[in-house]
C-alpha cells in the first residue's frame, strides 16, 4: 500500500484557484511530498517560496489562517471564522456544488455549507483511461458453491455482511415446499471465499416476498431485515444470525395497507438511524377477458397488461391502439415510518408524502447535492419522479420539471454516471424499452433511444436493473433481470403470447464502451420458464479478485451465481466502517486521478429488488494509483487519503 498523506481538513486557505476542467491548483497545507514528516507549513499573508526551515522541500507553503471550527471543504460560513472571508479548502478535488436551479431553498437545510458533500463540477469529464473493448466473461458457479438447492425463492436476494464477520453472506426467501410447510429465510453464511454453510429459518406464513432491506434500525451493529410482501410488512431484528419478528411492536398500527411493491431503507432526517419508506399497491383492474393491451401513445411503447375497463381503442393506419391506463388506479398509500430507536412512528402526514398509483420502485439518493437523502420514486401504470429532501423528514415532489415522462410501468431504477460527466443518469425499466435520463444541470434530459439501453429489454418485461464497473474499466456497465422475453414483436398481445411467442430467456447486461452500450446476455437456468414474476439480483465480490460477481433470480424464482471471469484490470474497493452501522448511509466516496474523479454513494438497497455487498467499488482501467481517496460523512466531516494503489480493499473510519 502506498503511505497515506494526511490532510487536514479544517484549515482555511487564502484563496482558491479557479479550476475549469482540471485539478484545482490548491494551497499545500501539508507536504504530500514527504507523507507527513514534518509540520504543517502555516504563514498569515502572502504565499512565499519554500526557502526556510524547517522542510526547505521546494513546495510553496500556503498562506493560511488555521481556523480550528471548520469540518470540510466549504465556503468560509460557519463561527467561529465567518467575518475572515478565507475559503476552506483541501489539497485536491472540488467545493461543494452550488445547488440546482430546479431545487430552490431547502427549507430546513442547515446553513452551514460543510453539511454538502464535496462537488464534482471543477472534475475533468471521463476517466484517464479508455472503456475495454473486450465482451464480458460469466461463468454459472451455482452448483460449485452448494447452492443449486434453493428452491424457489421470492424477489429477495441479499448479498451482505448478516453475521457481523466483515465478510457478505447471501439471504434469500424460499416459497413454501408443500401446503402446510412455512417459507423460510435461507442464510448462506460465508466461511471462507467461496465457501458457504447454509442454514434454515421457518417463517410465519406471510404472503409472497416483493422487495426486502438489510440495515441497523435497531442500533445494534447488526444488520436487521424489512420484507414487503403482498400481505403486509415484516420487521425482523438481527440476534447473532438469527431473525426475530418485533412486527408487533415496531410497525405502527397506521400502516394499514395489506399488499406492498416498494421499500426504501435510509436516513430520512439525519438523525443516525434508518427510517423506512413504504409503497403500498394494489391489483390492476381487468375487464371480463382479461388480455393486454399496448399504449403507444406520444411515442411511448407500453403494454398495460391488463384491458382496463375504459380503455378506449382506435386505430393509427392498421395498428390497432389504446389510450388507457393512465389514472386509472386509485391512489395507494404510502408510509414514512421515522426511528426512534425502539420502533417506528409514523410521520407521513407532516412529510409532504402523498399516495400515488402503483408505486413500484423506491431509491434513496442525493440528487442535489445538499447532503439530505432525497428519493426517487416511480409507479407501474402511471407517473415517476423525485421527493425532494428539504431537511428533518419534509419533502417536496418533482416531476415534469425535471423532465420527467409522464407515464411508465416503473419497475427496477438505478442510478450512477454512465457517461462520465459526473452527473448522476436514471435508468428506469418499464414495459420493453427502458427509459435513460441523463443528468443536467437543471433535471434530466430523456435520452433513450440514442444510448443503447433503450433496446436492452426491447422485447421483455424488465425488473431489477444495478450500475456496477464489471471490467474494471473505469465506466459503468449495467444489468437487469427479465421474466419474460418475447420472440422479437411479439412483446404486444403479451397477456395472450404465453407460451407460443415466448424467445430463450435471458437477463440482459449492458456493456458500456464509454457512453453507448452494448448487448450481452445471460441465459436463464434450464428449469427457468416465463412469468411476470419480479426478480431480483446483487452484485458483489464473491470470490476476493476484487471483480464485481453477480447473482441472479429467474423465473418462477432461481437463484443464479455468476463468477466474473472478465479480463482483469486495476480496481479499488472501498469500505467503510461507521461509527454506527447506520451513519455510513448516504456516504459519498471520490477518487481522484490527473483532476478526473468518480464518485459512489453508499446505499442499503438501488431501486427495486437491486442489493449490493456494500463495498463501494472503482475499476481503475490503467490507472495502477490514484491520487486521492475522499469520504463526505453524513455528520458533515470529510476524510481523505492518498495517494492510494489500486488492488486492494481500503477501509476507512468515520471520524
Amino acid at each position: 500500500m502506498a503511505p497515506f498523506a494526511a490532510i487536514a481538513i479544517w484549515a482555511a486557505a487564502a484563496a482558491l484557484a479557479a479550476c475549469s476542467g482540471k485539478t484545482a491548483a490548491l494551497p499545500l497545507l501539508m507536504d504530500a511530498a514527504d507523507a507527513g514528516g514534518d509540520a504543517p507549513d502555516v504563514a498569515v499573508g502572502t504565499p512565499v517560496a519554500d526557502v526556510a526551515p524547517p522542510d526547505a522541500d521546494s513546495l510553496q507553503d500556503a498562506a493560511a489562517a488555521v481556523d480550528a471550527g471548520d469540518v470540510g471543504p466549504a465556503a468560509d460560513a460557519a463561527s467561529p471564522d465567518a467575518s475572515d472571508a478565507a475559503l476552506d479548502v483541501t489539497l485536491t478535488g472540488c467545493p461543494p456544488d452550488a445547488p440546482p436551479p430546479w431545487a430552490g431553498a431547502a427549507v430546513n437545510s442547515p446553513a452551514n455549507p460543510s453539511a454538502r458533500p464535496p462537488g464534482v463540477a471543477c472534475a475533468a469529464a471521463g476517466w484517464p483511461s479508455d472503456p475495454s473493448p473486450t465482451a464480458l466473461a460469466w461463468t454459472d458457479v451455482t452448483a460449485s458453491l452448494g447452492l443449486a438447492n434453493a428452491g424457489v425463492i421470492d424477489s429477495c436476494v441479499l448479498l451482505q455482511d448478516l453475521t457481523g464477520d466483515g465478510v457478505a453472506d447471501i439471504l434469500t426467501v424460499a416459497e413454501p415446499t408443500s401446503p402446510i410447510a412455512p417459507p423460510e429465510l435461507r442464510l448462506a453464511v460465508a466461511t471462507a471465499p467461496g465457501q458457504y454453510a447454509t442454514k434454515a429459518q421457518p417463517l410465519a406464513a406471510l404472503g409472497r416476498v416483493v422487495d426486502c432491506a438489510a440495515g441497523d434500525f435497531s442500533g445494534d451493529n447488526a444488520a436487521d431485515l424489512v420484507l414487503v410482501t403482498q400481505n403486509g410488512v415484516r420487521i425482523l431484528v438481527n440476534q447473532g444470525g438469527t431473525f426475530v419478528d418485533v412486527t408487533a411492536t415496531w410497525l405502527p398500527s397506521s400502516v394499514t395497507a395489506t399488499s406492498f411493491g416498494a421499500l426504501a431503507l435510509f436516513d430520512a432526517d439525519r438523525d443516525g438511524r434508518l427510517d423506512v419508506l413504504l409503497a403500498a399497491k394494489q391489483p390492476l383492474p381487468q375487464s371480463a377477458d382479461g388480455g393486454a393491451c399496448l399504449l403507444a401513445d406520444q411515442g411511448y411503447l407500453m403494454c398495460c397488461v391488463a384491458i382496463l375497463p375504459n380503455c378506449a381503442t382506435q386505430f393509427a393506419g392498421t395498428e390497432q391502439v389504446y389510450t388507457c391506463c393512465d389514472n386509472q388506479l386509485a391512489p395507494s398509500a404510502k408510509y414514512l415510518l421515522h426511528n426512534t430507536g425502539i420502533s417506528f412512528t409514523d410521520v407521513t402526514a407532516a412529510s409532504g408524502i402523498t399516495a400515488t398509483g402503483n408505486t413500484q420502485t423506491l431509491t434513496a439518493f442525493d440528487i442535489d447535492r445538499d447532503g439530505w437523502l432525497d428519493v426517487f420514486w416511480g409507479d407501474d401504470l402511471g407517473p415517476h419522479g423525485w421527493y425532494r429532501n428539504l431537511g428533518n423528514s419534509h419533502f417536496a415532489a418533482h416531476t415534469a420539471d425535471l423532465g420527467m415522462r409522464p407515464y411508465a410501468h416503473a419497475m427496477g431504477s438505478a442510478l450512477g454516471d454512465v457517461d462520465g460527466d459526473h452527473r448522476a443518469d436514471l435508468l428506469l425499466s418499464s414495459w420493453g424499452p427502458s427509459i435513460l435520463y441523463a443528468g443536467q444541470v437543471d433535471g434530466f434530459a430523456d435520452i433513450s433511444d440514442g444510448s443503447g439501453l433503450a433496446w436492452l429489454t426491447e422485447n421483455a418485461v424488465p425488473w431489477a436493473y444495478a450500475f456496477a464497473d464489471f471490467d474494471a474499466d473505469g465506466w459503468l456497465d449495467v444489468v437487469n433481470t427479465q421474466s419474460y422475453v418475447a420472440a422479437k414483436g411479439k412483446l404486444i398481445g403479451v397477456g395472450q403470447a404465453i407460451p407460443s411467442d415466448v424467445s430463450i430467456g435471458y437477463h440482459a447486461i449492458g456493456h458500456n464502451s464509454g457512453g453507448a452500450f452494448q448487448k450481452q446476455v445471460l441465459l436463464w437456468p434450464g428449469d427457468a420458464y416465463a412469468s411476470f414474476t419480479e426478480l431480483a439480483l446483487a452484485t458483489g465480490d464473491l470470490d476476493g479478485d476484487g471483480d464485481l460477481d453477480l447473482l441472479t433470480q429467474s423465473p418462477p424464482g432461481r437463484l443464479t451465481i455468476w463468477r466474473n471471469d472478465s479480463k482483469g484490470q486495476h480496481w479499488l474497493r472501498v469500505r467503510l466502517n461507521g461509527k454506527t452501522a447506520a451513519s455510513v448511509v448516504g456516504a459519498v466516496v471520490q477518487v481522484w486521478k490527473a483532476g478526473a474523479v468518480q464518485e459512489r454513494r453508499q446505499q442499503l438497497a438501488g431501486g427495486f429488488g437491486a442489493h449490493d455487498d456494500g463495498v463501494l467499488t472503482f475499476g481503475l482501467g490503467n490507472v495502477a494509483t490514484v491520487d486521492q481517496v475522499r469520504v463526505w460523512w453524513p455528520s458533515g466531516m470529510v476524510t481523505e487519503l492518498g495517494p492510494v494503489a489500486g488492488g486492494q480493499v481500503v477501509v476507512v473510519a468515520e471520524p
